[in-house]
């Protein structure tokens, strides 16, 4: 974790922020009411769509790494599971309901130098859907898993195509 806090002062009193040291991470902690910021990862999902050895990728339409692939996903509302997340995420962005899938990993990212855990789940279907890319997405796009797009926003797509690539 950075060794600054992301916010100076308490979000709860506005009080200042200052640093304790628990193991190997650094805390916030409030010098008026004690309450301590642990700058835990917000919770994303994505999905690995695979039809035979194709992926589905799609174009960010807004920043960050506008114009750049990602895989369909978002960020976790409060109050939702990472699967009902998921099945909002991939209707808004592409308009089709989630084939069945399992959990395929958890990989650890940053957003907007915000710390991130996307959860990201597998689906191996026998037919293309018809998407229509909606929301904040440009355009879908398949491509094979062993050629995947240059230009992918976040870490997590890279390093999840890249252990992808030994199970298709």
């Amino acid at each position: 974790m950075k060794h600054t806090p992301p916010y100076r002062y308490c979000i709860k009193c506005g009080g200042l922020f200052h640093p304790r040291r628990e193991g190997q991470y650094v805390r916030w902690v409030c010098t008026r009411c004690s309450y301590t910021f642990y700058g835990n990862p917000h919770p994303t999902v994505g999905l690995l769509l695979v039809f035979r050895k194709e992926l589905l990728f799609v174009r960010r339409a807004a920043p960050p790494f506008q114009g750049w692939w990602d895989l369909p996903g978002g960020f976790v509302e409060r109050g939702e599971s990472f699967e009902a997340g998921l099945k909002r995420e991939i209707y808004e962005e592409l308009g089709i309901a989630v084939p069945r899938c399992s959990y395929f990993g958890s990989f650890a990212d940053l957003y907007q130098g915000e710390a991130t855990l996307a959860v990201l789940f597998l689906s191996r279907i026998m037919r293309k859907p018809s998407v229509k890319p909606t929301d904040d997405i440009q355009e879908a796009q398949w491509f094979p898993v062993h050629a995947p797009p240059q230009r992918l926003a976040f870490t997590n797509n890279r390093i999840a195509v890249r252990i992808l690539r030994n199970v298709v």
